[in-house]
């Protein structure tokens, strides 16, 4: 939190120069914002979630989860879904299942995953073919 500890510095130094000029609402005046927030920044080291304060201040924006490093979007699983692998043809995206459409190339899927997905009867019928 190193924006946030020089904000709170300059704030304080602001504060000794115009402690004699109005004190806190002066402070908030020189620095866009009003004097309440100003002192609690200052004194109390809170952090102001108003996106507005935060772009006057210089503080980066604050998302109200963990922006996923992946691929950049808050997601509500703990899981990014742009990194799961494609395990079937309708978890492709669009674009590229039209793209193996158009090329008719196979869809590799794991033998184990193929099992699981299988019906008892396709399963019988590789058996056999096996034999």
């Amino acid at each position: 939190m190193a924006a946030i500890d020089r904000i709170r510095r300059e704030l304080k130094r602001s504060y000794r120069r115009l402690k004699k000029h109005g004190g806190w609402r002066a402070v908030g005046d020189v620095h866009g914002i009003t004097g309440g927030m100003a002192y609690k920044i200052a004194v109390y080291g809170q952090e102001p979630k108003d996106p507005h304060i935060r772009l006057v201040l210089g503080l980066p924006a604050m998302a109200p989860a963990p922006v996923c490093e992946r691929c950049g979007v808050v997601h509500v699983r703990r899981r990014c879904p742009a990194a799961r692998r494609a395990r079937r043809w309708r978890d492709l995206p669009v674009d590229v299942l039209r793209a193996a459409i158009e090329t008719r190339s196979d869809f590799d899927m794991p033998p184990e995953l193929r099992d699981m997905v299988s019906s008892p009867r396709v399963k019988r019928q590789r058996a056999d073919n096996e034999l």
